[in-house]
């Protein structure tokens, strides 16, 4: 379980014994309004070993493409942090959204004109060999609803082992 930093732990920890989701919703809903819910499975990668020789490290001297600058992404993100360049421009990128000692989660978007042909696959493999060959664990979740990222969980042979559910 994942929670805000200034929520103390052992009120977070108390929330491993609600008897259902109502009651969790109530005691989250106690520290702040819940404003959006969204629920998605939640997959680990296999070993990651190749991937397509166009994926490179993104840093600050790399052009991201304007679709991706407008939906927030910025040179900084977590590392490892991977993309492909198209036209001149990173269009496809993925980094760590989270990562601790033991784990890493992908954070992957492609800009809209780009979709479709395969990059983000081909980023998130990258970017699970780099988490992978410190010894970290590679998860990947997504939202029911999102077709083309089930999709791409597929496509890595990912393992479902769990449910996301987000209530922020």
């Amino acid at each position: 379980m994942r929670t805000r930093s200034d929520l103390p732990e052992l009120v977070t920890r108390s929330w491993l014994a609600c008897r259902g989701e109502g009651e969790l919703r109530e005691k989250v809903a106690a520290h702040g309004e819940i404003l959006t819910e969204y629920r998605g499975p939640a997959f680990i990668l296999p070993t990651q070993t190749s991937f397509h020789p166009e994926v490179v490290p993104v840093t600050a001297a790399t052009p991201l493409h304007p679709d991706l600058v407008a939906r927030g992404w910025r040179h900084d993100e977590q590392a490892p942090y991977f993309g492909i360049i198209r036209d001149g421009t990173v269009v496809s990128v993925c980094y760590s959204s989270r990562l601790s000692a033991e784990a890493a989660a992908a954070g992957v978007e492609t800009a809209s004109d780009y979709r479709g042909q395969g990059l983000a696959l081909e980023a998130v493999r990258a970017w699970g060999a780099a988490v992978q060959s410190t010894g970290r664990l590679a998860f990947y979740s997504t939202e029911w609803s999102n077709d083309a990222s089930r999709g791409l969980a597929a496509k890595l042979a990912a393992f479902e082992f769990g449910e996301d559910w987000h209530l922020t």
